[in-house]
């Protein structure tokens, strides 16, 4: 039983810093049931190179998960994953926090 602790919790331990916060089972649904989505963050770029290169530093400085998509001809858009509404909020935060940069919603 004791070993079995043990080895759940180094396992948490060794979780990816990167992955979005999980919500315990006193705030409501379990993390498994809420669906990982994106949430933009800053203004596309033009160039894919450039959004790349920015969602890495982004990554990097806040230890969230982050991904470029294309938006659109041309336009290439950051994004942090999350799993619910406040795990959103904190994602923002922690971005802005660690980046120094005021944070804008994402536009398409």
């Amino acid at each position: 039983e004791t070993s079995r602790a043990t080895s759940q919790s180094i396992a948490q331990a060794k979780a990816p810093k990167h992955q979005p916060a999980t919500l315990s089972p006193s705030e409501g649904s379990s993390p498994e049931q809420l669906p990982l989505a994106w949430q933009p963050f800053w203004k596309p770029f033009r160039s894919e190179l450039s959004a790349l290169g920015f969602a890495s530093r982004i990554a990097r400085l806040s230890g969230r998960e982050v991904h470029v998509e294309q938006s659109g001809s041309g336009r290439y858009q950051a994004q942090f994953a999350y799993r619910g509404e406040p795990d959103q909020r904190i994602g923002l935060a922690l971005i802005s926090s660690a980046s120094g940069l005021p944070i804008e919603q994402g536009t398409p």
